[in-house]
């Protein structure tokens, strides 16, 4: 059963993991995105890592189906660093985010 933590999810929520796999469904595709919508280039490496873990190990434990290798992590605020877009594609399928000004798109691992 996910259970939220009123720390990290502001309210009123935007929705849960019963929304989503509903909307999945009906064909929408969800993404991770971050655990607590921190910016993560600006944290400590570790702390910013184990923010994508949990957002992905989070994702993988409720939301139906959830194959990382076909995701696409979405950086909080589009800003990540090359480090994290690195430990990131060791995750998930591709990430979407911006590298010094310049918008990446996408960036895949080779998986998807």
């Amino acid at each position: 059963t996910f259970q939220t933590e009123d720390r990290y999810i502001s309210r009123p929520r935007k929705g849960d993991f019963t929304d989503w796999n509903a909307l999945q469904k009906r064909g929408h595709r969800i993404m991770p995105h971050s655990w607590d919508h921190r910016r993560l280039h600006t944290l400590a490496q570790t702390d910013a890592q184990q923010d994508i873990l949990d957002s992905v190990n989070t994702f993988r434990a409720n939301l139906d189906d959830f194959q990382p290798t076909k995701s696409v992590f979405v950086f909080p605020y589009n800003e990540c660093s090359e480090t994290l877009v690195s430990f990131a594609l060791d995750h998930v399928g591709a990430v979407r985010c911006k590298l010094s000004g310049t918008c990446v798109g996408a960036m895949w691992n080779g998986t998807m």
